[in-house]
């Protein structure tokens, strides 16, 4: 129910290619995208550094009766796959939180399989390094681990290329309504408690279920902007280019 996460499945979902079904979820977290893509008939594979987001995200797998390998490994070194093992690799949200983006973009390179298809989400620097409110958001930013401030289009698209990776299709998501209201919830709830209060919102409990049902609407106001306007996060389809 968490109102970012909401969003980014919804653009990611939307262009992952049904015909491949091997698929990689680097930096999967507590599993919540994993599960529904398990439920939607692909073989998937998780991976996470953290050992609470994976405990959290078997914990999600034995109470919707699912089983499948969620493996304790960095996305710049995936050691326990060989070159092109994966047909669809997806990486929502995670490039702003490793030490080294480029060994990161390699390695995920190196195991996906010719012609195979990458979609990464990375935040923009709209995404509290810039905010609407005039405040500063950097020691949140720290708290939850973000190291870089993301890419805009222009940046993402000269990156990748860079490691040969085809960028098919980029639009952005997460607008002025839903920007402005997460970042009055983000200083109320203040430095400390932003870690705490974005892992309950991943959680399918009556208080984010409120939250996300509140802002049910705003989200449907998504589909009046344009996804060529710059917005807090971007989606990136890419494609092995060989």
């Amino acid at each position: 129910p968490h109102p970012y996460g909401r969003l980014r499945a919804i653009s990611v979902m939307k262009h992952i290619k049904l015909e491949n079904k091997n698929l990689l979820d680097a930096g999967c977290g507590t599993g919540t995208f994993s599960r529904e893509l398990v439920l939607r008939g692909f073989k998937v594979t998780g991976v996470d550094s953290d050992n609470d987001a994976i405990k959290s995200c078997i914990n999600g797998m034995q109470q919707l009766n699912l089983d499948y390998p969620v493996i304790k490994e960095s996305i710049m070194d995936l050691k326990s796959f060989k070159d092109e093992t994966f047909d669809v690799i997806i990486s929502t949200d995670v490039i702003e939180h490793v030490q080294s983006p480029e060994k990161a973009i390699s390695e995920l390179k190196r195991v996906l399989k010719k012609d195979g298809q990458l979609i990464i989400t990375v935040p923009t620097p709209l995404y509290l390094s810039k905010p609407i409110l005039p405040l500063d958001f950097s020691k949140h930013l720290e708290e939850i681990g973000h190291l870089t401030e993301g890419w805009y289009k222009e940046d993402g698209i000269t990156f990748l290329n860079k490691f040969g990776l085809k960028v098919e299709q980029s639009f952005y998501f997460g607008f002025f309504p839903i920007r402005l209201i997460l970042e009055i919830l983000y200083f109320i709830g203040g430095v400390k408690g932003i870690k705490k209060t974005r892992k309950k919102m991943y959680e399918v409990k009556l208080f984010p279920l409120m939250i996300y049902l509140g802002l049910c609407p705003f989200l449907y106001l998504e589909k009046l902007f344009s996804e060529k306007k710059r917005g807090a996060f971007i989606v990136f389809v890419t494609c092995k280019d060989n």
